[in-house]
């Protein structure tokens, strides 16, 4: 008997992928709560004086941003949102989301690569967020976007704000990997066959550098002070912020 092996639309394969990672957000296994609620506090101050202009590099589908604009109060918050994205079908998502909390006309979307997208904009910026996205990078081209994302805050004194997975001091990068693929090995309410595949993706595509490498980082691009504003309490995750 021929074994029929299932082929998936990129539709089919996105929404079984988004599905597997909402359950990763409902559990808080990468601890989301913490990590977006000091970017939270921090954009709260930061729009003290002002509503913000928001760039949202590797948005995905906006669901924790969107939930974070809607509690900080939708236009008090966002003057405008931009978000960038390769998945088609994550940014239909995005959409539904941002609509639900900004008026029509306050937000725009791009489906292009981050990187390619902010060498080639021309827009001025108050923050630019980019969550669980810098990691995909190797260390030449974060260097290359950190220098760009500066070009676009410089005139308005903005701040770079990543959340995003993070080595130890000292750590490898395969040490890494071993400690966040025995991470995911706990993630109990994933099914195994969603969780090897996290573990896959991890393994191939997930390249997180140190903090201290990534403050050297930023102030080499021109940011005058970056400073991790939360850390995640299984040391995987940060927050941290790079001023103009």
């Amino acid at each position: 008997m021929a074994i029929v092996t299932e082929q998936l639309t990129p539709t089919q394969l996105f929404k079984r992928q988004w599905e597997s990672y909402q359950v990763v957000l409902n559990e808080d296994y990468l601890e989301h709560k913490v990590l977006y609620g000091s970017l939270q506090q921090y954009l709260q101050q930061r729009a003290s004086s002002g509503p913000l202009r928001l760039l949202d590099l590797g948005c995905g589908d906006s669901d924790y941003i969107s939930c974070l604009v809607e509690e900080s109060g939708g236009e008090r918050l966002l003057a405008s949102y931009t978000g960038v994205d390769l998945s088609e079908p994550a940014i239909e998502i995005s959409k539904q989301n941002i609509h639900r909390v900004l008026g029509n006309g306050r937000a725009q979307w791009h489906s292009a690569d981050f990187l390619s997208y902010v060498k080639g904009c021309e827009e001025e910026y108050d923050c630019i967020l980019m969550s669980f996205a810098l990691h995909h990078l190797d260390a030449n081209a974060k260097a290359e976007l950190l220098v760009e994302c500066h070009r676009l805050l410089t005139k308005s004194n903005g701040a770079l704000l990543m959340v995003d997975i993070v080595r130890k001091p000292g750590e490898s990068l395969e040490e890494y990997h071993i400690r966040s693929q025995k991470d995911v090995d706990t993630w109990v309410a994933v099914p195994p066959d969603a969780r090897a595949s996290f573990t896959d993706h991890m393994l191939k595509y997930d390249f997180p550098e140190t903090v201290a490498f990534i403050e050297e980082s930023g102030k080499a691009a021109g940011f005058k002070h970056v400073a991790s504003h939360c850390a995640a309490s299984k040391e995987l995750a940060q927050f941290i912020a790079m001023e103009a």
